[in-house]
C-alpha cells in the first residue's frame, strides 16, 4: 500500500514532472493514494495519517525540506519511506543511490531497504543528511559532547549523518564539521601552532549540546528550526529507507 505525499509545485517545471510522475505510477503497479501538503496540513501529519491507516510505504516527492518533515513521523516505525526527488538534484544521491524520476520508479518496484541513522534537534526536528549551524558574528559556539566539550570560533558548523562508508564515516555518531577556512578551534590551540588548520576538523558524538554568547541559530535544507542553546542527537538505524540496489 503506498502513499504518496507531495509538495505543490512551485514552477511549471515541477508541475510537470509531478504530473509525469503520477502518469506512470500506475503503469508501474505502484500507485497508491497521493496527497499535497498544505500550509494546514503538514507533512509530518499527513504521514502519521497514514502510518495509523496501515499504509505500509510512504513516498515523499519533493525535495530535501520535505524529505525530512516525512522522515520526522517515521523514524522508529516499521513503515519504509521512499523519496522521489522533483527537482532531480543531486543533493540526496550519495544516501539514495538515484536523483531522477524514472530512476525512482524502478527504485520503489524494487524496495530495497535499509536503515538508516536520523539526526533530531530537541527531539522534534529531523534531518536524514545534514543540517548547519550558523552565527550571526565570528563569536564562540560551545560544543558539550557526552565526552568533552569543545569552544569553536566559527560563523558556520555542519552537521553531517554517516554515510555507512567506514572507516572515514562511523556509524551511530554525527559529524561535526569545522570547515578549513576559519581560525582553529581553541581547544585545539595546544596541539597545533599554526592559526589555520590545512583540513576540515571532525567532531564526532552520538548527542551535543549547542550554545553560543550570540545568537546562533540551526538550519535544515536552509529552513531555520532553533537557535542556542539546543540539542543535537542522533537515532541510530532508525529509518527504514528504500534506496537503490547496488549491483
Amino acid at each position: 500500500m503506498y502513499y504518496y505525499i507531495a509538495e505543490p509545485a512551485s514552477n511549471k517545471k515541477d508541475q510537470l514532472a509531478v504530473n509525469t510522475l503520477r502518469a506512470k505510477l500506475a503503469p508501474a503497479g505502484i500507485a497508491g493514494e497521493f496527497v499535497y501538503r498544505t500550509p494546514g496540513q503538514s507533512a509530518s501529519n499527513l504521514a502519521s495519517k497514514a502510518i495509523a491507516l496501515g499504509f505500509n510505504t510512504i513516498i515523499a516527492v519533493g525535495k530535501e525540506d520535505l524529505f525530512n518533515e516525512v522522515a520526522s513521523a517515521m523514524y522508529d516505525q516499521p513503515v519504509a519511506l521512499g523519496l522521489v526527488p522533483i527537482d532531480e538534484s543531486k543533493s540526496m544521491e550519495e544516501i539514495i543511490g538515484y536523483s531522477t524520476i524514472a530512476d525512482s520508479i524502478q527504485v520503489i518496484k524494487r524496495r530495497k531497504l535499509v536503515l538508516k541513522d536520523v539526526g533530531t534537534i530537541n527531539n522534534e526536528f529531523c534531518f536524514i543528511k545534514e543540517s548547519l549551524i550558523k552565527n550571526s558574528t565570528n563569536g564562540d559556539i560551545y560544543l558539550h559532547t557526552s565526552n568533552f566539550s569543545a569552544q569553536i570560533n566559527s560563523k558556520f558548523l555542519n552537521l553531517v549523518l554517516p554515510t555507512n562508508s567506514p572507516p572515514l564515516d562511523i556509524p551511530g555518531v554525527i559529524n561535526f564539521i569545522i570547515p578549513n577556512n576559519i581560525g582553529s578551534p581553541l581547544w585545539m590551540k595546544s596541539l597545533f601552532s599554526v592559526a589555520k588548520l590545512n583540513i576540515d576538523t571532525i567532531i564526532r558524538s552520538e548527542t551535543a549540546v549547542v550554545q553560543s554568547k550570540n545568537d546562533c541559530d540551526i538550519y535544515i535544507a536552509d529552513v531555520k528550526i532553533a537557535s542556542t542553546p539546543f540539542t543535537v542527537n542522533i537515532v541510530p538505524q532508525s529509518l527504514r529507507l528504500i534506496v537503490a540496489k547496488h549491483e
